[in-house]
């Protein structure tokens, strides 16, 4: 599998994305650890294209990670990871991405109920709306 291969998703062009939140008792504390505790090891994970730590609010942190398929998704969320001090899980997804747009407007998914396609230009926000 080549690199571009792992940018396009599985055989269907459809992505995954892990979703876990976390409840934090000290968010300076937890973001002063996460660059060791946590982003290390996500950037090792085998596939990731791309992963995205939320902003905390009212004690809740949230990530999104992007993966190209469920199988490396759900191989991720099975590696053990060490504790966190202050830090607990309290849900965690595997969720299918089903439209996606990049800031040069050059893959744009949108999936209907009668057929997957790809649309190479830059889609309007009306188009990414109508898509949900």
């Amino acid at each position: 599998m080549s690199f571009f291969d792992l940018l396009s998703g599985d055989e269907r062009g459809h992505r995954y994305a892990m979703v876990p939140t976390v409840s934090v008792e000290n968010v300076e504390e937890a973001r002063s650890l996460l660059h060791l505790a946590r982003e290390v090891l996500v950037s090792r994970a085998p596939g990731i294209v791309g992963a995205f730590r939320l902003e905390h609010l009212q004690g809740v942190g949230m990530s999104i990670l992007d993966f190209p398929t469920k199988e490396l998704a759900e191989t991720a969320a099975a590696y053990p990871v060490p504790p966190m001090p202050g830090v607990k899980l309290l849900t965690f997804e595997i969720r299918e991405v089903f439209a996606r747009v990049d800031g040069r407007g050059r893959q744009f998914l949108q999936r209907g109920p009668s057929q997957d396609h790809f649309a190479t230009t830059r889609p309007s926000a009306r188009s990414f709306v109508e898509c949900e």
